[in-house]
């Protein structure tokens, strides 16, 4: 997640690394995939769907705005926060 994030933060500052938004989408998908190899099935699922987006976003089926960006950032990081959370026993 965390390289997703970085990536994506990449791309929201220069739209000409179209790469990182490619590779972004990758780590959303690695993650999707370790998050149902631990039966983490929601937590798959958002990731999943972030992976989707970060697709229709590079081919231009989503708009590639500070809206989506955000959007996308949110989610990244809220479920960064929450896989965080898990693994230290759901304490802060």
């Amino acid at each position: 997640m965390q390289a997703a994030l970085g990536r994506l933060q990449a791309y929201s500052t220069d739209a000409d690394l179209t790469n990182a938004l490619r590779l972004a989408r990758d780590d959303a998908h690695q993650a999707a995939g370790a998050l149902r190899m631990v039966g983490l099935e929601g937590a798959a699922t958002l990731a999943g769907a972030i992976e989707s987006c970060l697709i229709d976003v590079n081919e231009n089926r989503l708009p590639a705005n500070d809206e989506m960006m955000r959007a996308l950032r949110n989610a990244l990081e809220g479920l960064q926060r929450w896989i965080k959370d898990l693994s230290m026993g759901g304490q802060r």
